[in-house]
Formats: C-alpha cells, structure tokens, sequence
C-alpha cells in the first residue's frame, strides 16, 4: 500500500511539508554495538513530519540517532522495529555523514543520504561501504504505523566496521586470591564508590554502580579521566585496594572497550548487620499499603541472629512473611541462621488502615535486628520509617523515613542521616526501555554524603556537585495495568544535614522521572521541617507559643511569649494555604474559614525564632 501511495506522498509533499517541523532534536547517541548481541532501543509516536529527507517521502514519527565509526571497515547492519505485542512493524531510515550542524534536520534535507530505504518492510539493511574509523554518522528511523515499540540494531553478514565511541569499563572487585586478577567467582566489591575526574576539570563526579562496573564514553580522542575507588569508615581499614591511588584513563576507539580494574582485598574479618524499611505504597484510609524488610549481611563472616518488624497500633497486619514466628497484632520476629557475608535477606509485608482513619496520622514502622557475634558498626542494627496518611496516591513520589517534622533537639548533624525513597512507577501504555531520575539536593544537604542504599533495579547513578542522576537501562519495566506490581520501582538512599539546622529549618525534595523519551514526572516536593515540637498545646516556654482550642473549628487563638512577625498554615503535603504577616502582637486570632476538617501545621515566626506544631480542625 505504502508503495502505492509514494506518487501520492510527492505530490502532496508542499502539503505535507506546510504541517512539520523544522526544529532539530538531540540525536540519541548509540554508544557501542557488540559483535553478536543485538541493541535495542524505544521508538517514538510523536505525530511529528519532518518532511521529505532523502528517499523518505514522509518522516512521521521520526527518531533521530547518532553514532561513531570506531573501526573502518563495511558498516553492514540490520535495523527491525517491532511493537511492544513483539509484533513486526513497518520501519524506514536514511542515515548521513554527521555534518555538524545544530540545524541537520533541515540542511541534511537536501543532502543525499549515504544510504536510504522505504519500503513496507519491518527489517531494513543499511550499508555504509568504507566507514572510517572517528567518521560520525545521523541516522533517521521512522515509525509509519505510529505503534509504540522498539528498534532493534545488530551487525550483519559481511560486516568489517564497529560502532562505537570511544569506552573504557571500570570494575572493582574482592580479590580473594590477591592476584590482582578477577577470577570468575569473584564478586564485584560492594563497600566503595568511584570518584571520577575528566582532566583538566575541577568538578569530581561520584559513581555508584549496581552491575558491577561503570562505563565511561567520550567522542574525543584526547579525553582522559582519573578514576579512584573509595570506601568509606567503617569499613576503610578493613581492605586495601589496588591501585590505592587513581588511574588514568583514556577511552579508545575500538570494536572491544578497554578494561580497568580496582582489586580490593581483605585485611581482616569483620561483622555488621543492617536492617532497612523500605515503603513500597502508602497508607491510605480503607486499603492496605506494603512494606519492604530487608536484612543485610556487610560483614565479611557468617552470621546468625533475629530480627523484629513492629507496626503501629492503628494498623493490622493482612500478610506477615512465611518464616514470621512470636507474631502478635503489631510485630513479628524471623530468625535468620547462616546469612553469608554479602547477602540479603528481603522480606514483604502487608498492613491494612481502617476507613476512619484520619488524614495526616502519622505511623511510625520500626525494625531491629540482633547478631549472635560483635559488631563493628551498631549504629544500622535499628531503623525507623514514619508515613502519613494520605487521602490520594501518586504512584511517583519522594519521601523521607523520619516523617515531614523532625523535632530539632532529636536530629544530630554530625551522625545522623536523612533517608529517602523515591518510588516510580510505569502508568503508560507500554514497557519502559529505560528511565532517568533527575533530583537536585536541598542546600541545606552536604552532597559528598550522599550514599546508595539500594534500589528496585540495575542502576548506575552520578553525583556532581548537588545534581544526582539514576539511569536504569535495559530496565524495560512493565505498565501499570498489564502488571501492577512490576510496573512499580523504587531508589533508597541516604544523606547528611548540614550542621547549623535550628527550629523552623527545611529540606525540601523532589524528582524528575523520565520513562523512555517522554517528559518527565516531577514529583511533589517533600519538605522536612525542624521543630521544637510536633504534639500540639504545652507550655509556652518550652515551645514559644500554644495553641487554642485544639482541636477547633472555625477558628484558632495563637498566644506566644514575644512579638509574632507571622503565621504559615501548611497542609499534610507541605501546601502553603495561609500566610499572615502581624504588625506586632503576642495574640493571634486566626479564621480557619475555607480549610476542610484534618490535619494541619502551624509555623509562627517571632522575634527570637520560629516554630511549628500540628493543628486538628473538625
């Protein structure tokens, strides 16, 4: 039919035209394909025609890519697009010689292309005789059906040239003979990170991997980087690693990327034991949420012992795990015996909220978890995770384990983190190739303590300066309504406060999630407040001021002991719903008027400070 139709399509092609674009989007950079594996990539339904380009007579649902030549040779590869059913689906390209211009798509137009073809077939062979090595290469590929679904890449017969830019892989790894050399049943070391410098910038960028290596890319052949592995106490004195400085090194353009390796081996034996509650879901009145207890082994020796769940008391358990003993309505106990060194114990449980639970309770989850040997680092045996409940539920969130007021006298700078999930979900209408989370830390977080935990899927995350990023490639996450659960993932990491917190200080977060080449979620913000305290009317010289009556209805009465400059009424997702500046006055009396009945918090500025308490209205 397309065949058909190509008299047609160049006759209307100043119709066509009249209808596209003509701005040029960022290339998609195909970084390596290997010999014998095949790369696979989203396609796009943008409904966007760029118009006639070489023997595409239309270019509806275009996906434009960018790759290098890193050895000369015939370019022989095979492209396929199919939907996300697996289903064959039509697929046309044209690639050129990269002409540098940030205006391609339009000078390229009149450009003929080094290959081309459109046909109704949903397997294309493009050919580039004679590629040299460093040559760089656009290449479009357009949807015709408009059919969400994948591109598929992988070398055919007769191949001699390779795509790729210039690679070099980074691995540290437990070098348990310390040979320097990692053997196939040595395990990638989990207890450091790499700190990565490009030569001659000043910026450092910290690396956290999941898969076991990090991959560094450049298109120039003069680029170098100085990579160093770092752990951090308390585990530093415990292992020495080889090389103990920083390497350096320089990508190559080459069909196979060049390999660098950190081998850390043990000095001595030690034992920690960590326990972490991850939330899954959140509470809501009349539904159960999920929670993840995961039990970890950090040490480097066998351990047994016990570890305890407990909920709070507004909640009832509707799925305790199968290896639960000495459960009672609010906790149970697992008894866990030769956990290996390095492994993980996860456990998932169930808690249902009644109906006439109120908005904005707060429950607290605790978790403990005892060894049978001593420990060198006690301080992970127990963790906390506070939640409120919710009227509403966005599957793509931020939160933070300590709850959104954190009363300041409770909150050391100096050894105590902040530990934040951020949870994602797929709400789309197909599989997710990859996904991108984006945050900006808070000024009042210090960046360099920023440390991964864990997370849902196989990632590998950056860190400069205040900027985080997560990518999970090949993640191909599932959609909500084809698999609920799977669709679902989350990050969990942690970081410290800068020293200087004080009542009325806030740390705000949030996120920007890319699922393929859609724009992003941005989550709400997540503010944690400092408090002197959260429990409602006491004494005013303890607090600086109280509250009355409370709870109320319509109205409140504020009563502080110094001049009040202004009151903030925030609502349970930190919203700002009144602010109120005061001329002088000890006395408040503030209208509640307009507000819903739930919970609230007050911030009173005064002369001397501020402070926040919660405040109930029926």
């Amino acid at each position: 039919m397309k065949k058909i139709l190509l008299l047609f399509f160049f006759l209307m092609c100043i119709s066509a035209q009249s209808q596209s674009t003509n701005t040029c989007p960022e290339p998609s950079m195909i970084f390596a394909i290997e010999q014998g594996q095949t790369m696979i990539l989203p396609n796009t339904v943008t409904n966007i025609d760029q118009g006639r380009m070489g023997c595409l007579y239309d270019t509806f649902n275009i996906r434009w890519f960018k790759f290098l030549i890193a050895q000369s040779g015939d370019l022989r590869l095979i492209i396929t697009q199919k939907n996300y059913q697996g289903q064959l689906i039509d697929v046309d390209f044209a690639v050129w010689k990269d002409n540098g211009s940030a205006n391609y798509c339009q000078t390229l137009a009149t450009v003929a292309p080094t290959d081309c073809s459109y046909s109704a077939s949903a397997i294309e062979n493009l050919d580039i005789t004679n590629a040299v090595a460093g040559e760089a290469y656009l290449l479009a590929v357009t949807n015709y059906s408009a059919q969400p679904g994948t591109i598929e890449f992988e070398y055919n017969s007769g191949n001699t040239a390779y795509i790729g830019n210039r690679n070099a892989y980074v691995t540290a790894f437990l070098d348990g003979n310390q040979n320097g050399i990692q053997e196939t049943n040595e395990p990638i070391a989990p207890y450091g990170h790499f700190l990565v410098q490009q030569e001659g910038s000043q910026s450092v960028e910290d690396l956290f991997y999941s898969s076991g290596r990090i991959q560094l890319n450049t298109e120039n052949s003069s680029t170098s980087y100085n990579v160093s592995y770092v752990i951090p106490e308390p585990y530093a004195p415990y292992f020495h690693v080889n090389p103990s400085g920083s390497q350096n090194i320089v990508p190559q353009g080459s069909p196979d990327a060049q390999n660098y390796y950190f081998a850390v081996s043990k000095i001595s034996d030690f034992s920690d034991l960590g326990v972490k509650i991850v939330p899954l879901t959140t509470p809501r009145p009349g539904f159960t949420n999920r929670l993840r207890l995961e039990c970890q082994n950090l040490g480097t020796i066998t351990s047994n012992g016990t570890v305890t769940f407990t909920i709070p008391a507004g909640q009832t358990f509707t799925v305790v795990p199968d290896q639960a003993i000495n459960v009672s309505p609010t906790s149970f106990t697992i008894a866990y015996t030769d956990l290996a060194a390095l492994s993980t114990l996860s456990f998932e449980t169930t808690v249902y909220t009644p109906p006439t639970t109120a908005l904005g309770t707060l429950f607290a989850y605790s978790a403990a978890i005892v060894s049978n040997v001593e420990e060198i680092d006690n301080t992970n045996n127990a963790y906390s995770s506070a939640l409120r409940v919710i009227g509403s539920y966005d599957p793509n969130d931020v939160t933070e384990s300590r709850g959104k007021l954190v009363p300041v006298n409770t909150f050391n700078t100096d050894t105590d983190y902040l530990y934040y999930t951020i949870r994602f979900q797929n709400t789309g209408t197909a599989n997710a190739s990859f996904i991108k989370v984006e945050q900006t830390l808070s000024d009042n977080i210090i960046p360099e303590t920023f440390e991964m935990i864990s997370s849902s899927h196989n990632y590998v995350v950056k860190r400069s300066g205040t900027s985080a990023i997560w990518n999970f490639d090949n993640i191909n996450l599932p959609y909500r309504s084809a698999n609920d659960l799977g669709s679902q993932g989350y990050i969990y990491y942690r970081v410290k406060a800068r020293p200087g917190i004080v009542v009325g200080s806030t740390i705000d977060a949030s996120a920007a999630i890319y699922f393929d080449y859609n724009p992003p979620v941005i989550t709400q913000t997540y503010q944690t407040l400092f408090t002197e305290d959260t429990s409602g009317t006491t004494d005013v010289k303890t607090n600086r001021f109280v509250l009355y009556p409370n709870p109320t209805k319509d109205s409140v009465n504020i009563q502080a002991t110094d001049n009040i400059t202004a009151v903030t009424v925030y609502d349970i997702s930190g919203k700002t719903l009144i602010s109120k500046p005061v001329i002088n006055g000890q006395n408040v009396s503030l209208s509640l008027a307009g507000l819903q009945s739930g919970t609230y918090f007050i911030k009173v500025a005064t002369e001397k400070g501020s402070s926040t308490k919660t405040l109930i209205k029926h």
